[in-house]
């Protein structure tokens, strides 16, 4: 099942992307953030994607986290995603872009990711460079 337009606007969606370099992105819309298409096709493929990355990856080096309350429900996601290794985005006070929020050490390529992650992960490409870029502003599905 697709993600409609009003899906975009009502729910916090988080979803993963890939870097040109082949590092893991987390990001939280926050109900106004833009999110590409290859998210938006398939809920089912998403929530598959984000149940692996919350669940199943185990945690393997540390990060810190930037401008997020603690404690917060937001605050507990990326503290787990960046000890695994992924780096985290969230939706910027305009609502479109991404901020950078929480960075690991050692930032996991999507190489070292279950093959059934990867293939689903196949297109779910941005061109930019999470560890340099810490804005960022993927294309809008809608």
């Amino acid at each position: 099942m697709r993600y409609s337009q009003i899906d975009l606007q009502i729910y916090d969606i988080m979803w993963f992307a890939v870097d040109r370099n082949g590092c893991i992105g987390c990001f939280t819309a926050g109900g106004s953030a833009n999110i590409p298409e290859f998210i938006c096709r398939s809920k089912e493929d998403n929530e598959y994607v984000c149940d692996y990355f919350l669940n199943e990856l185990p945690e393997s080096t540390v990060g810190r986290i930037y401008g997020i309350k603690k404690n917060t429900q937001l605050w507990k996601e990326c503290s787990s995603l960046v000890k695994k290794g992924i780096i985290c985005f969230d939706v910027k006070d305009n609502g479109v872009s991404y901020q950078l929020v929480a960075m690991p050490r050692d930032s996991i390529a999507k190489s070292s990711i279950s093959s059934d992650i990867q293939k689903i992960m196949a297109d779910f490409n941005l061109d930019t460079d999470f560890c340099i870029d810490k804005l960022i502003e993927p294309k809008n599905a809608y």
